[in-house]
């Protein structure tokens, strides 16, 4: 967005683009269309909470009824959002985001934080080693352990679903069939075939609805329909705004105190 906004990125024709256009306007913006889905989500030591576990933000920020070391990403994105969620507001009425309230609430768990971890491979690290018994992670990573052996879990409740995206730099020499490879890289059945190889969702809904994805591997899924509807959908054109830039500028002075 910040890219197409100071020249250096095309922008779609979506005409050209129908397995794009067709997909639900949030997943695309006018330089980009989404690829697939990730989520910043709750994770937690089966250890530690082997039955009654947290599933939420206000969970995560209630230290009494959930006592434990606790791990949160030394970023803003994702993190104010949480911060939110936990302080009452629902997924779905997070933009603007409330910055003053967020950093507000992100002052009353910060005592508890014993790491604000800065890489995937570190955020699950954590879990795995049993470093945190609660922590904000990507899907993906706290997966990936878990089929390790690590006893560890997550859950989709308030989530953040955020996304890649393919986009194509100004002045691409070859624009026609640059335009012609995102069609088909979003096309469903292509689509499909992603979460067989990683734990991330397609960026079209349609993928779900080739049969190539088997019920049980879609219900692990960001993107699965009734898993993204208990999720936040990250607004990058919100953190892509002035005030979304401030945001991350106050983030470093927040860490600093």
């Amino acid at each position: 967005l910040r890219g197409g906004e100071q020249g250096l990125i095309e922008k779609l024709d979506f005409s050209k683009i129908p397995n794009a256009a067709a997909m639900p306007e949030a997943y695309r913006s006018p330089y980009s269309v989404s690829y697939e889905f990730y989520s910043s989500v709750l994770a937690y030591s089966q250890k530690t909470f082997p039955k009654d576990a947290p599933n939420s933000w206000v969970d995560f920020w209630d230290v009494k009824k959930f006592p434990g070391r606790r791990a949160l990403r030394n970023h803003p994105i994702a993190t104010l959002e949480a911060a939110l969620m936990a302080d009452g507001v629902a997924p779905d009425k997070l933009y603007p985001l409330d910055v003053d309230r967020a950093f507000k609430k992100l002052e009353e768990i910060k005592p508890h934080i014993t790491v604000w971890w800065t890489s995937g491979a570190q955020s699950a690290q954590l879990l795995n080693d049993g470093e945190v018994d609660m922590e904000m992670a990507w899907n993906g990573r706290v997966s990936a352990v878990a089929k390790e052996g690590a006893k560890v879990s997550f859950t989709y409740n308030q989530g953040i679903l955020q996304s890649t995206s393919l986009c194509i730099l100004k002045g691409a020499p070859n624009l026609g069939t640059a335009v012609k490879f995102i069609n088909e890289a979003v096309d469903p059945v292509h689509q499909a075939n992603l979460p067989l190889n990683i734990d991330y969702g397609p960026g079209n809904p349609k993928a779900f609805e080739t049969g190539v994805i088997k019920p049980e591997r879609a219900a692990q899924l960001p993107s699965e329909p009734a898993n993204a509807a208990k999720q936040a959908l990250m607004s990058y054109a919100w953190w892509s705004s002035p005030a979304g830039e401030a945001a991350e500028k106050r983030w470093a002075s927040f860490m600093q105190k």
